[in-house]
């Protein structure tokens, strides 16, 4: 009897044990989630899923740009940004994604654009941002959504 009960105290440990660290892992990989698709299919998951898009545009020989890669690592960060937006990256020094930002008003690097599903630009931040700052931008652009979704319901 005592030995039955040593042994469902140990498998119950381990399961705690396992349990908390499947949370952990999760948590720990919460960081903003950058997608490789082409641009089409970006839109098309947003679309599909109803999330704005979020593109982060940046240049390898940009050292503020290399500084804010860490900052969007935070899980804090990846949590909203991965709720709210299908997240992707712009090379400036590939044609195609350069043309198209400049498109977007886009002369400096880092900047960080935000569009609805129709692909209309609803915020653009400019320039280096911490955590915070990167969670601010993205609260201004989902409110600007909100905003924007409201006034087009009410016509």
């Amino acid at each position: 009897m005592k030995y039955r009960k040593l042994a469902f105290g140990v498998i119950a440990f381990v399961a705690v044990c396992m349990l908390q660290s499947f949370i952990i892992v999760e948590v720990k990989d919460a960081k903003i989630r950058f997608s490789d698709l082409q641009w089409r299919f970006i839109c098309q998951e947003a679309e599909d899923r109803k999330k704005l898009i979020f593109v982060y545009i940046s240049a390898d020989y940009c050292g503020t740009c290399r500084r804010m890669e860490p900052n969007m690592k935070s899980n804090k960060l990846g949590i909203y940004y991965n709720k709210n937006f299908v997240n992707t990256r712009f090379d400036a020094q590939d044609v195609v994604q350069h043309e198209r930002a400049t498109a977007w008003g886009v002369t400096s690097v880092p900047t960080m654009v935000f569009l609805n599903q129709k692909r209309e630009v609803i915020h653009v931040a400019n320039g280096y941002r911490d955590p915070a700052g990167l969670l601010m931008e993205a609260r201004i652009a989902v409110d600007k959504a909100n905003e924007s979704n409201l006034a087009n319901s009410r016509n």
